[in-house]
């Protein structure tokens, strides 16, 4: 069984912000992300950084995820223009 994935109120209002990416999108990223691609910054801390399209322009964006024993959260959403 696969853990769940929640949003953080900080990641939920960037989200809110940035509306080229939804919540199905997110998760579906952190679900099947593969543990080569996962940058881990701590004991239970990754990143995760991937690229979408926005306007013919590519964006990248970076996730904060943390792994609890049930559930992946994702603590922050950082965006920039490539």
């Amino acid at each position: 069984m696969s853990k769940r994935v929640e949003l953080s109120p900080t990641a939920y209002k960037w989200m809110l912000r940035h509306r080229f990416i939804s919540e199905e999108a997110l998760i579906g990223i952190v679900l099947h992300c593969p543990l080569e691609e996962r940058k881990y910054i701590g004991k239970n801390k990754f990143q995760v950084l991937f690229k979408k399209r926005k306007n013919k322009k590519f964006v990248e964006i970076m996730l904060w995820v943390e792994e609890r024993q049930e559930i992946f959260c994702i603590q922050k959403i950082h965006s920039t223009r490539v």
